[in-house]
């Protein structure tokens, strides 16, 4: 691996790191409010709106960075390979290696980001449901990633930007 595939890999993992790190602590803000509904979400005040949208802006910028940096990066340095090629066939090839737990569970919560993502005031109800479904399984979406850092922290072992 070159310089530049080992600065890629750490700059996409601390970066992730960044974004995990303040989703834990805007989930521990409003873990006790979870399962949240309609009325709920309406009586937040301006404080909790804004943990809410730190959750959901990290949550997004997370699984952009593991999506768009960490997983491309590592795919090139273990395969020793950098032609473009469809993503899903680089997932694939992760969870093949152990690296990645389910490509299905990555297109899952891919669903909900980009629900998320798209929300409409006239469909608050599907973004409480994509809200209490994110937060009822966030365990395993870390489960998911955990691997891929884990593997980069190894490949970068005592290298730092």
């Amino acid at each position: 691996m070159g310089e530049v595939e080992r600065l890629k890999l750490i700059s996409a993992k601390e970066e992730c790191e960044k974004h995990e790190a303040r989703i834990l602590k805007a989930l521990g803000c409003l873990e006790p409010f979870f399962p949240l509904t309609e009325n709920s979400i309406n009586s937040f005040d301006d404080e909790r709106v804004a943990v809410l949208d730190q959750f959901l802006y990290r949550f997004s910028k997370l699984q952009d960075c593991i999506g768009l940096r960490l997983i491309p990066a590592l795919y090139e340095v273990l395969e020793n390979d950098d032609r473009i090629i469809p993503f899903i066939d680089v997932l694939n090839r992760l969870e093949k290696l152990g690296l990645l737990s389910s490509v299905n569970d990555w297109q899952f919560f891919r669903v909900i980001r980009n629900n998320l993502a798209h929300e409409y005031p006239e469909r608050e109800e599907d973004v409480v449901e994509a809200l209490n479904l994110l937060f009822s399984s966030w365990d395993r979406f870390r489960t998911l990633y955990q691997p891929l850092i884990k593997k980069a922290e190894e490949l970068t072992k005592n290298f730092k930007i």
